[in-house]
């Protein structure tokens, strides 16, 4: 018995030394989890403050020491030293800024990581009245990153809805069915310094083409048509659009109660629609209950144009469609929004004195080879050289963002606006 005994003890001491041991390592396993996160957020918040601050001091603040020596680690250092091109080309800067980053998803295996990140920022331009704070929301990224003698740093970086990497991703397409013999580090190189070129040039462009306002001429009203069946004619409420504009463009920040449209995928037109629709009237401003019976009664709406109130679907082309909403708001009818179109011209001879508060430009995509993207005006200001225009959208969310971020891209080939007028309902 004394023998059994002994044994047992002896068996179970053993059991207990192995799940100590086994708790021990999970222990360690787990705490170097936990710093690996912690230093990867640190590596990424690092990136995006040094981002933030060269475009507040309009000094380069070299992020080299981040990234590895891959080819696509050079994508986000050359975005960063093109966007302070951009500023240094038309004296643009923060005033200040706040970052926040939403880290979702953070997956490590080893010495590699995989992260999806939201970006939100506020900032204040220098040439913002002092009233107007610009945001940016819900900006997506993919971030991998390599660990290297202990020290994490990014291999790429990668987002549907940063206008820069769309850009990127275009490019390497091309890239991928050429038969180059340039290396992918050559190429990604000489695609940033076409861009540079093209950023370079944009001033020049835009200059000459900042000069009589000729928007007067493009919205002359040639709609003779009549219907005796109109009930009434809504005057088109610029700075009502504008208000809606302002508080739904970082739609996702919203609490669910507060909304009042579904979203569409993309959302840029659906967006822009609903600014037209509540220029026009359909939003109540003071209830959202109110402004979601609209829609679903199609109040301010036709049976073309439409969009849905939150909660549920059936969106009309018309009403999300780039294409479809230039083609309907354009065309002559009796009832439904009247637009106008002006000024369609390749993106860096867009005049933009004919843009006007109120205002929808939209914009052509040489890689998809159609019109792309919708987005709504909210602020122009006309100086002695150049004229200054904000903008709302979404896909992803800006509020108040500088209309140069668009124009600045190769890939945008074409810009057009629309002027609204009254209209019968």
């Amino acid at each position: 018995m004394k023998k059994i005994h002994i044994r047992f003890m002896l068996m179970c001491l053993c059991i207990v030394m192995v799940f100590a041991s086994s708790y021990s390592v999970f222990g360690e396993n787990a705490n170097n989890s936990d710093d690996d996160r912690t230093l990867i957020q640190a590596t990424i918040q690092k990136y995006f403050d040094s981002y933030y601050k060269t475009l507040k001091t309009g000094t380069y603040v070299d992020v080299a020491d981040l990234f590895t020596d891959n080819d696509e680690a050079m994508i986000p250092q050359r975005i960063l030293k093109n966007h302070l091109l951009l500023f240094k080309e038309f004296g643009r800067s923060y005033n200040f800024y706040e970052l926040a980053l939403d880290f979702k998803d953070i997956k490590t295996d080893k010495n590699t990581a995989k992260v999806k990140m939201i970006e939100n920022a506020q900032f204040q331009y220098n040439v913002s009245p002092k009233d107007i704070i610009s945001e940016i929301g819900n900006v997506e990224y993919i971030i991998e990153l390599e660990k290297i003698d202990d020290t994490w740093k990014i291999s790429s970086i990668d987002s549907e809805t940063n206008l820069n990497y769309e850009y990127v991703k275009n490019e390497l397409k091309l890239f991928n069915t050429l038969n180059s013999k340039q290396t992918k580090k050559q190429y990604i190189a000489n695609m940033f310094d076409k861009k540079d070129n093209y950023t370079k040039s944009l001033k020049n462009s835009l200059k000459k083409s900042f000069g009589a306002d000729t928007a007067a001429e493009a919205i002359v009203d040639t709609d003779t048509t009549s219907d005796l069946t109109i009930q009434a004619t809504y005057s088109y409420d610029i700075d009502k659009g504008i208000r809606y504009a302002r508080a739904f463009a970082k739609e996702s920040s919203l609490e669910d109660s507060k909304k009042i449209f579904a979203a569409a995928s993309p959302d840029c037109t659906n967006f822009v629609s609903q600014c037209i629709w509540a220029a026009y009237g359909g939003w109540d401003e003071s209830s959202v209950t109110n402004s979601r019976n609209n829609v679903g009664n199609k109040v301010r709406m036709t049976t073309s144009w439409y969009g849905a109130k939150f909660g549920y679907g059936d969106i009309s082309n018309a009403f999300a469609g780039v294409t479809y909403l230039y083609n309907y708001v354009t065309s002559s009818k009796t009832t439904g929004p009247k637009g106008t179109g002006y000024g369609e011209a390749s993106t860096s001879s867009f005049n933009l004195n004919n843009v006007g508060r109120g205002d929808v430009v939209q914009f052509y995509s040489n890689s998809y080879g159609n019109w792309r993207h919708s987005v709504y005006v909210s602020y122009a200001y006309k100086t002695l050289t150049e004229n200054i225009i904000f903008v709302c959208a979404h896909s992803g969310e800006a509020l108040d963002e500088d209309i140069l971020t668009y124009l600045n891209n190769p890939d945008k080939t074409k810009a057009r606006g629309i002027r609204f007028s009254s209209a019968n309902f």
